[in-house]
């Protein structure tokens, strides 16, 4: 297992407890995860790591990592979910054309489901905007080997955005990426998708070039 799939996936849930009676715990490929690391689900649970006014500086960095950066990339060093929003906003109300209720119903829905689930919101924030910038009208892309990837999260076969029940759509997208075989399916990238990961929850912006610099 690559060492940025075990970092994202030591984040992804706290204890059995904390969850509701009717959520079992997030499987991964067939393993049922039980972590007790804390898992803020509120943004007021998060401390605050970075001074707002100061994250133009922070965010067009994109960090090159090796084999031996779990622990630089671990998740006491990812942004709190207050300043990973704030850096990713613009480019979300952009993404749907200025329509800040899209925008209110994409925040409300990462926390909803990292409530329900016991997933890091950081993550899931982290993983939308890989996979769709957060617009939540992304086309469907067609698969070489049958189906389509759908929605906010591009999971494959997943719901689309419903203009006439926002909401809800936006909701039951950001879903049909984490649960399980959406979760597997995203913590499955390659080396630059869970780099590109990584450095958005240390508050990488998405500009730039990004991996490729890692190369040179």
């Amino acid at each position: 297992m690559a060492p940025f799939e075990l970092l994202l996936l030591s984040a992804l849930v706290a204890t059995s407890a904390g969850l509701p009676t009717n959520s079992p715990m997030p499987m991964y490929r067939g393993i049922r995860t039980g972590f007790t690391n804390n898992k803020p689900t509120e943004v007021t649970d998060q401390p605050q790591r970075a001074n707002l006014d100061g994250l133009q500086n922070i965010h067009s960095k994109y960090q090159c990592f090796n084999g031996d950066s779990t622990v630089s990339v671990s998740a006491s060093s990812w942004l709190c979910f207050n300043d990973l929003w704030r850096i990713n906003e613009a480019t979300i109300l952009s993404k749907n054309g200025g329509d800040t209720y899209i925008k209110h119903y994409i925040k409300e829905a990462i926390l909803h489901v990292a409530s329900e689930s016991a997933l890091d919101s950081r993550l899931i924030l982290a993983f939308m905007m890989q996979e769709s910038s957060g617009r939540a009208s992304i086309p469907c892309k067609s698969q070489s080997r049958g189906g389509s990837k759908c929605g906010l999260m591009q999971a494959m076969d997943g719901s689309t955005f419903d203009a006439t029940n926002p909401a809800a759509s936006i909701l039951q997208m950001l879903r049909d990426g984490m649960d399980g075989d959406g979760l597997d399916q995203a913590l499955d990238g390659d080396e630059r998708y869970l780099s590109d990961v990584a450095n958005r929850l240390l508050g990488w912006d998405g500009r730039g070039a990004g991996f490729v610099t890692c190369a040179a």
